[in-house]
């Protein structure tokens, strides 16, 4: 089965508190990005809560520093909206501290500038706001540049990144300021995850800003190249065999290449990652009018399905979560859409094997599926009671001996373990044609099977799909599959209860929030691909209530 894409959310404003951070991380978040390009940002107090968040919720996430180069960015000022024509004098503070005394049209501090004017020409393209402000230069002297807007009406304002289209990179990928920070890091012994590089050109700038990076931190830290620029996009797969993961950085790669080729080198090198076995991020301008009106656009809904479509492994939200009323509907919108979407694509596929529907029919099989402690086994007892059916375990008694058991699930490596479960299936459906009667009650069915080994690792999943081909007319599939579902936290703590050798089992399936995600994501896929299957939620009902409900959905199905 397909993995879906997690979810990368950026830090700023709008989301840094402690309390916000735990709430994007249960609407979904997997990964934190620090934009360390804000200098004035307080990333290590960030991280550090970062951390303490994941820790709290239980839930593991993958912290990461994006380093910005050594492009500048607007320096502080009041915000600025321009009409086409309007003339801009950008300065650089850092060599004047006062705007050129000959500056009639709107001063902008650039901070930086001077190391560009080499760089620059008349007619030369400037772009901020990812392309959606262009200026041409008008006219170039050595203290400052006179350009006007070309293109574009979003508000020019304080930390705006520039672009030079029409100039050879000249920035440095690793700056003094990158390296002071990476150094407080070490020194508070907080190491990122992942380091993401910005404009890199060639895979000898990945090699030079790995080597950096290892100095500062004292740690061989994941690197991350960020494909923003046309240099870049002629080498990505050498870049990429030089990273461990790369980013599709679309705010400065669609002006870069130009937007009608966009779509293109986004499928382009999210193909060549998962071809080298490197980690793929599509970033920016995923949900930004969402993250505003509180209305997905079609085209927004239609992005997030591409994505899911070409399956990178995260998706990154940035304005959506700096500045933005609505952070975490943002995280969770987006988990849902790319959730939905990878499950609704996954279903043409990958398919079910015809061999397994040889056997639906007399005798009727109700398989009892969901996460260990949702309830299954005093359920299957219990209907079959009530129903005067067989009662059927997919591992049969004289194969549960404690010592079989465990050296299956913790000693054996996956395969061997799933091969010992498939061939329970494969006795208990024998058993059941020969001596079955008309309902047969089944704890741990074939699809218990495919859903744990699923939940450790989806690749898993085409092998048993091999193996059922092979196999599926001996085994009995349910007829009715009836899904128990119920929280981690409510699961943890009913496993708790079970005597120590029944917790032993149990330990081999983690009761986590991700673990449980991927299985719920397998049953949903089942769904589409296998007749009856339904969903009965566990939560704060106690056993004879769950009984109820079930008694009555398989009386239903039965009339």
């Amino acid at each position: 089965m397909w993995k879906v894409p997690e979810i990368m959310a950026t830090i700023g404003p709008t989301l840094e508190k402690p309390e916000d951070l735990c709430r994007a991380i249960e609407a979904g978040a997997r990964w934190f990005r620090l934009p360390c390009g804000y200098r004035q940002r307080p990333h290590l107090e960030n991280a550090r809560a970062i951390r303490a968040a994941a820790e709290q919720t239980g839930q593991p996430v993958q912290l990461l520093m994006d380093l910005p180069s050594s492009r500048p960015r607007t320096g502080k000022m009041a915000e600025l909206r321009l009409d086409i024509g309007d003339r801009v004098v950008f300065w650089d503070p850092e060599s004047d501290p006062t705007p050129p005394a000959e500056a009639k049209p709107s001063p902008v501090p650039l901070p930086g500038l001077s190391s560009l004017l080499e760089k620059l020409g008349q007619g030369q393209r400037m772009w901020f706001c990812d392309g959606r402000l262009e200026f041409r230069v008008d006219e170039l002297s050595g203290r400052h540049v006179l350009a006007h807007l070309d293109r574009g009406s979003v508000t020019l304002k304080s930390s705006n990144a520039i672009c030079l289209p029409d100039s050879s990179s000249p920035y440095v990928i690793v700056t003094a300021e990158d390296r002071a920070l990476l150094n407080s890091f070490a020194r508070a012994g907080l190491i990122p995850d992942w380091i993401a590089l910005s404009l890199i050109c060639s895979p000898q700038d990945m090699s030079d800003g790995r080597r950096e990076v290892r100095e500062q931190l004292g740690a061989d830290v994941r690197m991350m190249a960020k494909i923003e620029t046309a240099e870049a996009l002629q080498e990505t797969e050498a870049i990429i065999a030089q990273s461990d993961g790369v980013m599709v950085a679309r705010g400065d790669l669609g002006p870069a290449v130009e937007f009608v080729r966009l779509p293109e080198a986004q499928e382009q090198i999210v193909a060549a990652a998962r071809r080298l076995g490197k980690v793929s991020v599509v970033a920016t301008q995923v949900l930004e009018t969402f993250a505003e009106t509180g209305i997905p656009q079609r085209a927004e809904l239609s992005d997030l399905s591409l994505a899911a479509r070409q399956r990178p492994d995260a998706v990154m939200l940035g304005k959506e979560t700096v500045y933005s009323p609505r952070p975490i509907e943002s995280i969770r919108l987006a988990r849902d859409v790319l959730s939905y979407e990878t499950c609704r694509l996954e279903v043409a596929a990958v398919r079910l094997p015809p061999a397994l529907s040889a056997a639906i029919g007399t005798p009727r099989v109700v398989g009892i599926e969901g996460p260990n402690g949702s309830g299954k086994s005093l359920l299957c007892q219990k209907l079959s009671q009530r129903l005067r059916a067989t009662s059927l375990r997919g591992v049969p008694l004289e194969w549960e001996a404690p010592e079989m058991k465990l050296r299956m699930i913790r000693d054996a490596d996956w395969l061997a373990s799933a091969m010992y479960f498939l061939s329970g299936v494969m006795e208990s459906s024998r058993q059941l044609r020969k001596d079955g009667g008309k309902l047969a009650i089944m704890d741990r069915s074939v699809w218990s099977t495919l859903a744990v080994q699923y939940a450790h690792d989806p690749q898993r999943l085409a092998p048993l799909m091999s193996l059922l081909s092979v196999a599926g007319d001996r085994i009995k599939a349910p007829d009715l599959t009836i899904v128990l579902e119920a929280s981690p936290a409510t699961c943890r703590g009913r496993i708790a209860g079970k005597p120590a050798l029944e917790q032993q089992y149990d330990s081999a399936e983690p009761a986590a929030e991700d673990f449980q995600s991927r299985q719920r994501d397998f049953y949903r896929w089942l769904a589409q691909q296998w007749p009856g299957v339904v969903f009965l939620d566990t939560e704060g009902c106690d056993g004879q209530a769950v009984c109820d409900k079930a008694e009555s959905l398989i009386r239903g199905w039965m009339q």
